[in-house]
């Protein structure tokens, strides 16, 4: 079943249910209160008679078979009692003893009845009476009436010599009853209508404003950014409206830090790159400054096993000389290059780890609100519950209120009717008040998924900045360890310029040579297990490199789940 059916169907039953409660109390209290009103209209006319009867002149009397009071004779035709049966509706019959001597009442052919009698034990009642007595049920000519006798008083006394008969016929009340209970009809049904109308006009935007929030959610939940929800709902004042413009505000939030995001990624992907090439550069250099090194020690163990003949290849030596001074000149210049590239890539690096902790405080501004939200849901739902118990206290006090309606009988019957509002008013609350709790517990899951997305990115946050604190590490090993490579590299500058010089002596100091020889040995020995070590460097800077290019690519597969494109 459709939302907006549900809503319609949920807003009509206890109407309809209350319609029809009002509906058989009506038919129930209608006769009442038509009978109660007739009593009181039947007395009041009876009075009328009974005032107009005694303000003549004379006393009552049976004189051949007619009633006199005074000098007037009581015929059919009674101005009196004419009159009130033409504006009443009334028939009225006068009574001395037990005989009537004048009436309103006509048989079919339209002639008035004659000889009506009472019954004997009717007549003593009414003579007892100083009030009235109301008949439901009195019979006359064949005619059934709601009737009102009065006594018929004479004398200074006030003695009671008969009784006047008001009655109105049971068929002419019915059909009032029959034309009030179809205006009833007539009006419930209108109200009906007119509700129908307001609860669909209401559902429909109720509705309408449900699914924007939905498909907006449903956009985020799919990582698709670009939600826009109607003007219509986010200028509603309700939750409905509140949701919708949180849909908003939270993609919006989305947009701009996984666009942060992916740009932190492009640039962490460059600079990995970066890296890994001038490591590439650097083993390439080290290799070359090691090959070196190698034929240097070649060179050097030759000359100390060759000391005899050493005068032979001076010349070969001072080529082998010329030769390491351009290498060392070589490693003097990569050495520089690996300095210089270290130090951007150290200022890479720390703006990375800027970057990285600005989207990690981004983050936490997202996580806080979305933690804020979650707490405004729960919020509203307290308040929910809270709405349901006064239903609930609301419609015990409704059943409380019925229940002391039922005892005060007849006098409590419209308090009954108020009861019976409130409970079904209470009970239309409770529903509305689940119907909003489920709502909020949709958003509350929602809310609940958005945190632990919000979890995930910021461990994956962290991981970069672990990640990127440990470059910068490695990089300052790498930059100590080049500077070592430097000032080993100027050292055998150093000793290459010893051995220029020695060259020019050679001859005088053959005998030293081999010493000289043994030295240059150890030296290089020294320099390749320095080489050695800076390569072991460059390997983990490589290695590194490698890590932070697959974490950038990581990265980017993780963003793409996100789609900003407006």
């Amino acid at each position: 079943m459709k939302l907006k059916t549900k809503l319609l169907l949920m807003a009509l039953i206890p109407m309809i249910l209350m319609i029809v409660i009002i509906a058989g109390i009506l038919l129930i209290e209608i006769p009442v209160l038509t009978g109660n009103g007739t009593e009181q209209g039947l007395k009041a006319a009876a009075y009328s008679v009974s005032v107009g009867l005694n303000a003549m002149d004379g006393d009552f009397k049976v004189a051949r078979g007619q009633l006199y009071k005074g000098s007037y004779i009581f015929g059919d035709d009674i101005e009196l009692f004419t009159e009130i049966k033409e504006k009443t509706g009334t028939d009225i019959i006068l009574f001395y003893g037990v005989n009537a001597y004048a009436t309103t009442i006509k048989d079919e052919d339209g002639n008035y009845v004659k000889k009506l009698t009472a019954d004997e034990q009717t007549v003593d009642m009414v003579k007892s009476l100083d009030g009235y007595l109301y008949d439901r049920n009195a019979e006359f000519a064949g005619n059934k009436y709601y009737g009102c006798y009065v006594p018929l008083k004479q004398g200074k006394y006030g003695v009671n010599v008969g009784m006047i008969f008001v009655g109105l016929p049971k068929d002419s009340a019915k059909k009032g009853m029959v034309i009030g209970l179809i205006i009833t009809a007539v009006l419930v049904i209108a109200v009906i209508a007119v509700s129908m109308i307001i609860t669909l006009k209401d559902s429909n935007k109720l509705v309408k404003a449900v699914v924007s929030c939905n498909k907006a959610a449903e956009r985020l939940a799919s990582g698709e950014l670009d939600v826009r929800v109607d003007d219509e709902t986010l200028k509603r004042d309700d939750e409905l409206g509140k949701l919708g413009r949180a849909n908003a505000k939270l993609a919006e939030t989305l947009r701009d830090i996984v666009s942060e995001a992916k740009h932190c990624t492009a640039e962490l992907g460059e600079a990995s790159a970066n890296l890994k090439k001038v490591s590439m550069d650097s083993t390439v250099a080290i290799r070359n400054v090691k090959t070196s090194v190698n034929e240097i020690n070649r060179a050097t163990s030759s000359q100390a096993e060759d000391t005899e003949t050493a005068s032979e290849h001076v010349g070969v030596i001072s080529n082998a000389i010329n030769d390491t001074a351009k290498e060392v000149e070589n490693l003097d210049n990569n050495s520089e290059a690996m300095k210089n590239k270290s130090a951007e890539a150290l200022v890479i690096l720390d703006d990375l780890k800027k970057i990285t902790d600005e989207a990690e405080e981004a983050i936490n501004v997202i996580y806080d609100q979305t933690n804020k939200t979650n707490s405004s849901a729960r919020s509203i739902e307290d308040v929910v519950n809270l709405i349901s118990d006064i239903a609930n206290q609301t419609n015990l006090l409704s059943l409380n209120a019925s229940i002391e309606a039922a005892r005060a009988g007849e006098a409590g019957q419209g308090f009954a009717v108020v009861a019976t509002e409130i409970s079904a008013l209470a009970e239309q609350t409770n529903n509305s008040a689940h119907t909003i709790q489920g709502i909020i517990a949709s958003l509350v899951n929602d809310s609940n998924s958005a945190v632990e997305t919000m979890d995930k990115v910021k461990e994956i946050i962290n991981k970069q900045n672990d990640n990127v604190v440990r470059t910068v590490d490695i990089f300052n090993e790498l930059e100590e360890n080049i500077n070592i490579t430097v000032e080993t590299s100027g050292k055998i500058s150093e000793e290459v310029k010893a051995l220029g010089e020695a060259r020019n002596v050679v001859e005088e100091a053959l005998h030293n040579l081999s010493a000289v020889a043994v030295e240059n040995a150890a030296e290089t020995e020294e320099t390749s297990a320095s080489m050695d070590k800076v390569g072991g460097v460059i390997n983990k800077v490589s290695a590194a490199a490698m890590s932070l290019s697959n974490m950038s690519e990581r990265l980017d597969t993780t963003m793409s789940a996100f789609n900003i494109d407006a």
